[in-house]
C-alpha cells in the first residue's frame, strides 16, 4: 500500500515506493475498485485512467467497479443518493453504464464484460440467480 493522490496520476506512478515493487515494462494489474465514483467530472476521471493506461505495458489488466446510476431503482433514488453523497466528506457520483464503459477505452473487456457486480462470474454453487447490485464491474486487458 502506498499513499498518493489519484487526481495526480503522473506523480502517483512515479513514486519510488511504487516503482520499487512494480515494473511497468511488464504487465501489471490495476484495481480501481469503488474509487472513480469519488472523482468529480470536473477533475476529468477519464484523463486520469488514460494516464494510468498509457503508463502500462500491453497485457496489463484494469479491474474496475463503480456505483451505477442506472442500476438504482428509480430516478428519485438516484437523486437522493447523489444529494446525500454531496453532503458527505467524500462526495461520490454514480455514473451510467455508458459513462463507466468509457473508462475502458484502449482496453479489451474480458467476458462477461461490464455487468452488475454480482453477475461478474457468479459462483454457480451459490444456489440461485445473483441479486442485482448497485455497482458496475469489469475486467479488461490492455491491447
Amino acid at each position: 500500500m502506498i499513499r498518493g493522490d489519484l487526481h495526480r496520476p503522473a506523480e502517483l506512478l512515479a513514486l519510488p515506493e511504487l516503482r520499487a515493487h512494480l515494473d511497468f515494462g511488464r504487465p501489471v494489474g490495476v484495481p480501481l475498485i469503488s474509487v472513480l465514483q469519488f472523482i468529480a467530472d470536473a477533475d476529468d476521471p477519464y484523463a486520469i485512467v488514460a494516464a494510468i493506461r498509457d503508463a502500462l505495458a500491453p497485457g496489463s489488466f484494469l479491474v474496475l467497479s463503480h456505483a451505477g446510476q442506472d442500476l438504482m431503482a428509480d430516478s428519485d433514488t438516484v437523486r437522493r443518493v447523489i444529494a446525500a453523497c454531496q453532503k458527505s466528506n467524500a462526495p461520490a457520483r454514480p455514473r451510467t453504464r455508458a459513462a463507466v464503459l468509457r473508462f475502458f477505452d484502449g482496453f479489451e473487456l474480458v467476458e462477461p464484460g461490464l455487468v452488475p457486480k454480482p453477475r461478474w462470474r457468479p459462483d454457480p454453487d451459490d444456489g440461485g440467480p445473483p441479486v442485482p447490485g448497485p455497482d458496475w464491474c469489469g475486467v479488461a486487458r490492455l491491447r
